[in-house]
Parts: C-alpha cells; structure tokens; sequence
C-alpha cells in the first residue's frame, strides 16, 4: 500500500513539473554523442560523434527485445533458470523456477530495465545466451550497423560490447515499428506478477523520466554503467500543424554529463521541433518514374509504398530536388519489388555557394507487377535445357525464332482461305434449286465438239 502511495505522488509532482519544463529548452546537451533521426522520412536531424563507438549500457535492451519479438512468441512461458536468478545490477527479483510470459519479461526489461529479465529472455527464446547474442549480432547486421558489436543481453560492461550513437538511432527505429514494443516504451506503471518473496504483484516505475517530465515525450530507454555514462534513447511526438498528423522523431544522447541525459535529448528534440516543418514530398502509390526494363512486356511504374513527409527548413523547401535511381532490371517483376530510390537534396542555407545535400533517401517500388514478354520466357527454357547460350547463338535462336513464327503465320493463313472455299463451295453444292431450273444429265454435262 505505501509502495502504491508513493508512485501516486511520483505521477503528481511530475505531472506538476513538466509545464514548467515546456516553457524554456533546456541547456545545450553535454552528450559525448548525439543522433536526432525523423521517423517518417529517416532524415538525419542532428549529428555529432554519431559514429564514435561506446559502450550502450541498458540501451542494449531495445535490441534484446526487437529480437525477442522477432524470434519468440508473447504468449509462451518462460521458466527463470539459474542465470537469471542469479543476474546482478538492476532487476526484479526473479527466483529460479519462476514463470512469467515472454510478454511480462519484455515490460520488466524496458521499464524496469531488469538485467534479470533480459538472461530470462535470452535462454527462453534462444536456448543460451551466447545463441540469442549471436542472434543480436545478425540482426545488427542485417539493419547496417557497422559499428556494433553485442556480448550479453542486458549491456553490463564488457569492453567488446559497443555501438554508436547512429546504430543506436538505427535499432531504436526498427524496434519502434512493432506496435507492441512502442506501446510498451510509452508506459509510465506496468504490473506484472510476483513470486512468494516479493508479493503477488511486481509494480515497476518507468526509469525514463523525461515520460513524467514532458507530455510530448513518448519513449524509449535509459542506460548507466560507470564505463558508459549516463545514456538515453529518447522519442517525441507532436501534431504537425499544416497537416494535422503525428509527427515523431528520435534522439539519443550518449555519455552525458552526471544526471543530464533527459535535458539533453529534451533540448536535441525540442530544437528539432523548432527548426523543421514537415512537407509532403511524395504521394502513396504515385508514380514517380516509368521505363522499360529487359523482357517485360510492359514498362516499369517506379512509386513509393507510402506517403512521405520530409521536415525541412524554410530556406531548405525553396531550394529543394530531387534525383530518381533506378536499378538495372529483368522481367519478370511482382508488385512491391524494391526497383530504386529517389533522393532529395536542398541547400542547407543562404550563406555562401553551399552545394546542395542529401536530406533523404525513399525506397521506389514496382506498382504493379511487370511479367515476361513471350520470347523473353521462351529463350531462358532452351538456355535451361542445353546449357548458357551466347550472343551469336542468341541471334540465330532469335531469326530463327521469327522465321517459324512467320511461316506459321503464314500457312494458318492459306489454310483459312482454303477451309473458307470448300465451306463456300459445300454452301453452294447444297443449295435447292428451282422449279424453273433444269436438271442437266449426263450428256448435257459433256463437252461439245
């Protein structure tokens, strides 16, 4: 009852403070390294040491939990083993023998950041931990995180354990993209259940402070060890008020100065906020580029999945192109299939000759798919059955390929008007004649001399 007590004062001093911290940014960031990434469009906000790599301490959590919805199921139970029980550092108490769902032990290492939770995971869902790291690793991999490199679960500090404040930014969005993951980031109080030490219910507090600080702040997850620093991955949301629509961004901070991490990815989100307006650059499914590609029958319609809504200065909308990059493609095509990008490029400012820069990059897909025009299939069957066929043999293949066509052509041709003449003389053989009509015998049928 006192632990409830106080987590109701908690919610109401905090909810007390955050007009007061609405109303002036707070100082410059002290971090070692910063990363503000748009959503939407994945354009680059703010960036400095973004590739310096450093430990990431419980940011780790947000790729154990993207790979545990990956590769497990909410719903299964997961028995704590010795391992978890025996986790030091930040946790939840967890006794060897306790069950919880995969569901509960994403909420405990999120918002709780449970080290404890984290081994609970990782041996559930993988068998081991050193198997469910490697996993971490792959994934890493797979979204371009070059500088990234995981040894355990719950990022206590091993000096082959890093990221940069980019990858960090590039995990985050990825992970951001499972509903279930972005619901649980949000969450100020999450109840789980207990054990026999602790009580039936475990109450956890979200560690992210900036939730109870700033009512446009929306996730995501903090981090500490005495190697790292003091860490967050931090995301906003606000309503854009040209378009009316939810307009969220990401910022990480890594090794601020002591107690500085939440005014730190306040200020980086709230001068991003400041300083861009979204424009909507591009429509759902419209077309944006079309071209005949090897063996299609039809040419190629180059669109976007979505609509695109790209945050840019004032200066950056008046100058802004684009550049469309298509890569080289064989029929056939299915719809969806990833065919280029288009970039866009504005000049950051008015001072100087600046050259224009990259904002962002959009994936262009097919909007429909683009089969085989019929020589296109038939020549890949006879390079199938006999082996690869070269250009001459191509050729030949080619003209004789034609040929046969045309004489087919052809001979359909003369055995149409053939069929039309006997169906005409059969009409005229069978026709009645009439009363008037005589009938020719056989000497009438005989020439005359």
């Amino acid at each position: 009852m006192r632990f409830l007590l106080t987590v109701c004062l908690l919610l109401t001093s905090t909810g007390a403070r955050a007009q007061a911290l609405q109303a002036a940014p707070p100082p410059f960031p002290t971090a070692a390294a910063t990363f503000v990434l748009d959503l939407d469009s994945s354009r680059i906000l703010e960036s400095k040491n973004a590739n310096a790599r450093m430990f990431p301490a419980s940011t780790t959590k947000i790729m154990t939990c993207l790979v545990a919805m990956e590769r497990g199921n909410l719903n299964q139970v997961i028995r704590a083993g010795k391992n978890a029980a025996n986790t030091g550092e930040s946790g939840i108490g967890l006794l060897e023998g306790e069950n919880h769902t995969l569901r509960e032990l994403i909420e405990a290492a999120l918002v709780h950041s449970a080290n404890d939770a984290c081994v609970d995971i990782a041996e559930g869902v993988g068998g081991s931990q050193q198997k469910f790291v490697g996993w971490m690793n792959q994934k890493a991999r797979e979204l371009g995180c070059r500088n990234t490199h995981f040894v355990n679960p719950h990022g206590l500090h091993d000096p082959n354990h890093y990221t940069t404040a980019h990858d960090l930014a590039v995990i985050a969005r990825a992970a951001l993209r499972i509903p279930f993951i972005s619901e649980v980031a949000r969450t100020k109080v999450a109840t789980i259940g207990g054990n026999w030490k602790i009580g039936p219910t475990r109450v956890m507090i979200n560690r992210n402070k900036l939730l109870f600080r700033w009512n446009q702040c929306d996730g995501f997850k903090t981090g500490y060890t005495r190697q790292a620093g003091n860490c967050l991955v931090a995301s906003a949301t606000k309503i854009n008020p040209a378009t009316r629509k939810p307009w969220r961004i990401l910022a990480v901070a890594m090794k601020t100065a002591p107690g500085k991490s939440f005014s730190d990815c306040q200020t980086l989100l709230q001068t991003a906020f400041n300083s861009y307006q979204p424009q909507r650059v591009v429509e759902r499914g419209e077309i944006l580029a079309e071209k005949f590609i090897k063996g299609g029958a039809f040419a190629l319609e180059a669109a976007t999945s979505r609509e695109v809504f790209l945050p840019m200065t004032a200066f950056e909308r008046q100058t802004l192109t684009r550049r469309i990059h298509l890569l080289d493609l064989t029929a056939p095509l299915q719809k969806g299939a990833v065919v280029g990008n288009i970039e866009y490029l504005a000049v950051p400012n008015a001072k100087g000759n600046a050259a224009p820069r990259r904002l962002a990059q959009i994936t262009l897909v097919a909007r429909g798919d683009v089969p085989q025009t019929l020589l296109a299939r038939a020549v890949p069957a006879v390079g199938n059955r006999f082996g690869p066929i070269s250009l001459g043999a191509r050729l030949l293949f080619l003209g004789l390929f034609c040929s046969g066509a045309a004489f087919l052509l052809l001979f359909k041709r003369k055995n149409h008007v053939r069929r039309r003449k006997q169906s005409a003389f059969k009409s005229a053989a069978l026709e009645p004649r009439s009363a008037s009509q005589p009938v020719r015998n056989r000497a009438d049928r005989r020439p005359r001399n």
